[in-house]
């Protein structure tokens, strides 16, 4: 389950979210008004949801109906919200290897965009460039840029961004 506490301890903790095997907070988007996370069931594996938030109120938001944003045989997660919040990042397996993936935000039929060539997982966007960023399976840190025309998200071709081999703890860095 996914619960809410203010952070300065004043007030209930509120349940947002009842998962069935497990459900991950991932990411707000920039406004406040949609958290990304996946849910994990016995009928597709992990899936990526969105909830929103009635932010009319800022001291008190107001959670909404939680919304399906990717539901497939695959396994997704790890959903990212770009700075813009029209673009989200996330880890899929669809390809039959863990890899990093790219959809417009709310979701629509068309657009999908595969961002790693050799696995990925942790995808993390830069919040003054235009670029996105993921650990390999390896453990290294890699970078692809991207242009965005209109409804278009062109990314470009990876490249390492460090050689170095980051700690790894099963956990995102």
């Amino acid at each position: 389950s996914i619960f809410w506490v203010r952070s300065d301890g004043v007030g209930d903790v509120v349940r947002l979210v009842q998962g069935q095997h497990g459900a991950g907070p991932w990411s707000f988007s920039s406004n406040g008004r949609w958290l990304a996370y996946f849910n994990t069931t016995s009928e597709s594996g992990s899936d990526i949801w969105i909830l929103p938030f009635d932010m009319s109120d800022p001291n008190h938001p107001k959670p909404g109906a939680p919304q399906p944003f990717l539901r497939t045989t695959a396994n997704e997660s790890l959903p990212t919200f770009s700075p813009d919040g029209h673009w989200i990042a996330y880890r899929s397996d669809e390809s039959g290897s863990q890899e990093i993936w790219v959809r417009p935000f709310p979701a629509r039929s068309e657009g999908r965009y595969k961002i790693s060539t050799d696995g990925g997982t942790y995808p993390l966007w830069s919040s003054d460039r235009h670029e996105l960023f993921y650990v390999t399976l390896d453990h290294r840190i890699m970078v692809v840029e991207y242009r965005v025309d209109g409804d278009v998200f062109s990314p470009g071709k990876p490249r390492l961004w460090s050689d170095r081999q980051i700690f790894y703890s099963g956990v995102s860095n």
